[in-house]
């Protein structure tokens, strides 16, 4: 069992279990989300518009998931740490049951343990199509009065892997039942890269969106750009639906994805994100050494109460580290480049008067070791 910071989500409404690297709550209707020694996200210091009356005595929830995050890696997103650094809330003691990304996802969706929902693995028969995704999160919240709709990621394979609620249903433009807008990114799509609509999860420069059961190409532009205007999208049309809204963003960043960049490292198995070329270099100088390689160069000398896994590693080379530092360089581009876009959602909460009826969660679906 992994141990990990988070911020979890919580009000009555909420059917959900958290279980995630690092999670940041917000939410007081008496309270401004502002900072005075934290960088200010933009719109912070301009005035909002009077807040929008609550329609019912329901919050708005907004969660937003990124993949394979680190605690320490918030360090490199100032918008998301001003934001909560006078009211949010973070949850230090908490655990991740099955630390790897689609266990975990498919826990917040449904509730339950990885025992329960059988979600094991990433691959068959393990994976995504082990999963009824018939009801979670999204319809329970649909039940309890609220438009729900979810962004970005979503389990892995995805789009590759037969749906368990409907194996029948086109994996790709699949939309699973509870969602009032589905705006999912499918692991791949069956056209050749010569088609607008090939795109993959995983690469930041050709994310295919499923917007409610249609593909959408988005080649050449930035996965973060993408995602959050797909969910500034949702929020603007949740806006004068009438009723409180749930709203899922799911970030890649800093997940490794392609395309491969000139300047990867070309260790053995050692993959990265792809980030825009305008944040390269940026922590270069910051950074020294990998997260998680302490000052000597070996995280842990003594393994031999560790699990065969661990026990069977060789200590790290100088080209491990120099692979490890470049790992953690571009990991952190990643997520100052989604935070920049984050911070476009922030602003519109507060300029669209919703912000202080909104609970605001961030978290990773889950931890990530280094070194």
């Amino acid at each position: 069992m992994a141990r990990a910071r988070t911020l979890v989500a919580v009000s009555a409404a909420i059917l959900a279990v958290a279980t995630s690297a690092h999670v940041l709550e917000s939410a007081n209707a008496d309270h401004r989300h502002t900072a005075s020694t934290a960088p200010a996200w933009p719109g912070s210091g301009s005035p909002a518009l009077a807040p929008v009356p609550p329609r019912v005595d329901k919050p708005n929830i907004l969660l937003v998931m990124t993949d394979d995050m680190r605690a320490d890696d918030l360090k490199w997103m100032p918008n998301t740490r001003a934001f909560f650094a006078e009211h949010g809330t973070d949850f230090r003691n908490s655990f991740a049951p099955t630390p790897l990304c689609c266990p975990n996802r498919a826990s917040y969706l449904s509730g339950k343990y990885a025992h329960n929902h059988h979600v094991w693995w990433h691959e068959t028969p393990w994976g995504y199509g082990a999963f009824d995704d018939s009801h979670t999160i999204g319809g329970a919240l649909q039940q309890a009065g609220y438009q729900t709709g979810y962004v970005g990621k979503y389990l892995n394979r995805y789009g590759i892997a037969a749906p368990k609620a409907d194996p029948t249903a086109a994996p790709w433009t699949y939309v699973p039942n509870g969602w009032d807008d589905w705006r999912a990114t499918p692991d791949a799509v069956p056209v050749p890269m010569s088609n607008p609509l090939w795109g993959s999860t995983y690469n930041y420069f050709a994310t295919t969106v499923n917007d409610n059961g249609v593909l959408e190409g988005h080649q050449g532009q930035y996965n973060s750009n993408v995602l959050v205007d797909e969910g500034l999208d949702v929020l603007r049309q949740f806006e004068g639906g009438g009723k409180p809204w749930y709203l899922q963003l799911n970030s890649l960043a800093p997940h490794h994805g392609d395309p491969v960049e000139s300047d990867d490292p070309i260790g053995d198995g050692m993959e990265t994100p792809a980030r825009p070329d305008w944040v390269k270099g940026r922590f270069d100088t910051e950074i020294q050494r990998g997260l998680g390689v302490p000052v000597d160069g070996q995280p842990e000398r003594d393994v031999r109460d560790k699990a065969r896994i661990t026990r069977r590693m060789k200590p790290l080379t100088d080209s491990d580290r120099s692979d490890i530092l470049a790992l953690s360089r571009q990991r952190a581009e990643t997520l100052f480049a989604f935070d920049r876009q984050l911070g476009r959602v922030l602003h519109e909460l507060q300029t669209s008067g919703q912000l202080d009826h909104t609970i605001v969660a961030f978290t990773s679906d889950n931890g990530y070791m280094e070194g």
